[in-house]
């Protein structure tokens, strides 16, 4: 079997296992501290202080990774292989995701709405204080297609391409931009390498996570109304990737996704994707975790049949 064949396989099955396991140490929490660190001493410089942030650390997480990977093929195979497909479950989200949509899925269904909003604040950055019930339905499917996307199927296909280090050199990007990508008055200047990187980085995976959700849906009836709202709706959104995921869940489910968000206190309307067919109700985050989970088996079966 191809070595990323069998990370590949041993890091999902980890995943699936345990889950994300939060009393550990994970790196995206080391690379966070020094983003803070960092931030804190080059924030003043502006745009091109976001560029050095971005910079730094790229070189300092990949050469991490690069000595790592190096040490352990040194030392034997076994460990080599241990040491990737640790660090590749590290990488990757999908356990995790789907627990929290879960839970916000139960917590509405027992019309528990302030939980749902304390609870849905691991997934989105928006404010969660006015969201309604329908307004925390739609906010968790939008999260679990763009996460599909950012947590599980782009660091997968990044340490396919370029090894774990090319993986954490991903989730580097994805964590400088969760952290000051935002396009708002404080980091619109500070922000805009870091996030305009994280576009970069995203635009393939986007794409390809559009396309096998709209296949998530089997039927050729459902499939096309997935494809064929990714297609007419993906670039009305203001990300130039999250609206594929989005919008090809939006036309399968049969919902209408965008609308009024709230980001540091003010309201913002993002474009509707799809059409109002069915009404919002809390079963649909359980159809939506089953979609993407059912994506993340065929990105695996094809990526199995293909890189053999």
């Amino acid at each position: 079997m191809n070595e990323r064949i069998g990370v590949l396989a041993g890091g999902f099955l980890l995943d699936l296992i345990f889950g994300e396991i939060h009393s550990f140490p994970h790196p995206v929490k080391f690379i966070g501290k020094f983003v803070k660190f960092s931030e804190r001493r080059l924030y003043k410089k502006g745009k091109i202080g976001g560029f050095y942030l971005l910079l730094l650390t790229l070189i300092i997480t990949g050469g991490i990774f690069y000595i790592f990977s190096i040490a352990s093929r040194k030392l034997n195979p076994f460990s080599s292989y241990l040491f990737q497909i640790v660090f590749f479950y590290f990488g990757i989200s999908l356990r995790g995701l789907l627990k929290e949509g879960k839970k916000i899925e139960s917590l509405l269904s027992k019309n528990e709405i302030g939980k749902a909003r304390k609870n849905i604040k691991s997934l989105v950055s928006r404010n969660t204080e006015k969201m309604d019930k329908k307004g925390l339905i739609r906010g968790t499917i939008e999260s679990l297609a763009e996460n599909t996307s950012d947590g599980v199927i782009a660091p997968s296909l990044f340490f396919l391409f370029g090894g774990i280090v090319g993986m954490w050199l991903y989730k580097a990007v994805n964590t400088l931009d969760s952290m000051v990508g935002y396009r708002n008055e404080k980091y619109k200047e500070f922000g805009y390498f870091p996030a305009r990187m994280d576009d970069i980085a995203n635009f393939i995976p986007s794409r390809i996570t559009g396309l096998l959700i709209s296949f998530s849906f089997i039927t050729p009836g459902k499939i096309f109304s997935s494809f064929s709202t990714m297609i007419k709706d993906a670039k009305k959104h203001p990300s130039p990737n999250a609206g594929y995921p989005e919008a090809s869940l939006a036309g399968g489910l049969g919902v209408r996704l965008g609308g009024i968000n709230f980001y540091n206190n003010k309201e913002e309307f993002r474009p509707y994707l799809g059409v109002n067919e069915r009404e919002l109700e809390p079963e649909i985050i359980k159809e939506t975790g089953i979609r993407c989970s059912v994506s993340v088996l065929l990105f695996l079966l094809i990526t199995f049949l293909l890189w053999r």
